[in-house]
């Protein structure tokens, strides 16, 4: 059996010849092995009718060749795709945050001269933030087209959690708080931070100490803020005055990163998995009541971001490309 494209195929049978000392089998030689060709015929049909039910409910209907995408994804409020490029290789100042436009088939530059981008949004507004990994001797920093430039390293240095190690900050995604300031998610302080205009930070929820575990991926849903814990779940909250205090997801475990749906009907959106010592991955969800998880992609292979655009479709950065899928089965 074949995953081609999206799609699994069953592996057309090799042709074969069946001979005896040069000669052909017998009458019921053959016989015996049609039947048993016959049932595993049957079996494999069965196996991968099951099968295709169950994990691929999605076909792949672009791949876009010329961006090579890498990171979180975030679906801007103009419905452009939002993420980061380049700025990888060794003292590489390349690095840029792109706009695309998966109608158009258009993008733009938004904010350029990167080094170890991380990951970026774009506000309602217009104005762009991007967050950048520790280089040498430059701080891992939040960039933003406004001039404005925050050194997260004071922080997570300041406000490191018990169970993470010393060292500087480590940032891992960024969304707008629809407004003019940015969450993004922190490892070293075990934290999701407000950075507002000015450049100030605030931390609105922090990891409880037992849990051991630092938000990854972010989604923002008004003022309900998704957050990713890998192998410890998926979970949201609403931002109040005091930080919230992270205990772990609720519902699916293994997730990354998400993509928000407007369907009432979830409980989580589109979840985007990875296995935990390996490089394959899946999206899936999950509704009210269900306890299965179905997988609408599957057979991806190092996924790292995962958006909804306003079409239904789905976008998936994976493998240094970026795949866009339509979902054949919607929850």
């Amino acid at each position: 059996m074949t995953f081609v494209s999206g799609e699994l195929r069953p592996r057309p049978a090799d042709n074969e010849t069946v001979a005896v000392d040069g000669q052909q089998a017998s009458s019921g030689t053959c016989s015996w092995r049609a039947v048993g060709l016959a049932g595993l015929f049957i079996v494999g049909i069965w196996f991968a009718g099951n099968l295709a039910s169950a994990v691929d409910r999605a076909s792949r209907t672009d791949v876009v060749a010329d961006l090579r995408p890498h990171g979180p994804i975030h679906t801007a409020a103009d419905g452009r795709l939002v993420f980061v490029t380049g700025g990888t290789g060794p003292a590489a100042a390349d690095g840029q945050v792109v706009a695309f436009d998966a109608t158009s088939r258009t993008s733009a530059t938004l904010l350029g001269e990167l080094r170890r981008p991380l990951a970026a949004d774009l506000s309602p507004s217009g104005e762009t933030c991007a967050i950048t990994e520790q280089d040498g001797d430059r701080p891992s920093m939040l960039i933003c087209s406004t001039g404005l430039i925050v050194n997260l390293e004071a922080y997570a240095i300041d406000n490191r959690a018990s169970f993470q190690p010393a060292g500087g900050a480590r940032p891992a995604d960024i969304v707008s708080d629809g407004r003019d300031g940015w969450y993004v998610s922190e490892a070293s302080s075990a934290s999701i931070l407000h950075v507002d205009r000015g450049g100030t930070i605030a931390p609105v929820a922090t990891s409880a100490a037992f849990l051991h575990a630092s938000p990854i991926g972010l989604a923002r849903d008004g003022d309900q803020i998704w957050y990713a814990l890998a192998e410890y779940g998926i979970a949201g909250f609403r931002r109040g005055a005091a930080p919230y205090e992270i205990r772990g997801g609720q519902w699916v475990e293994s997730g990354i990163a998400m993509a928000l749906t407007p369907s009432p009907s979830l409980v989580v959106p589109f979840v985007l998995m990875r296995e935990r010592y390996g490089i394959q991955g899946w999206v899936t969800y999950q509704v009210p009541g269900d306890a299965e998880h179905p997988r609408v992609v599957d057979g991806l292979v190092s996924p790292q971001g995962l958006a909804l655009l306003p079409d239904g479709r789905l976008a998936i950065a994976a493998n240094g490309r970026l795949i866009l899928y339509r979902p054949r089965s919607r929850p």
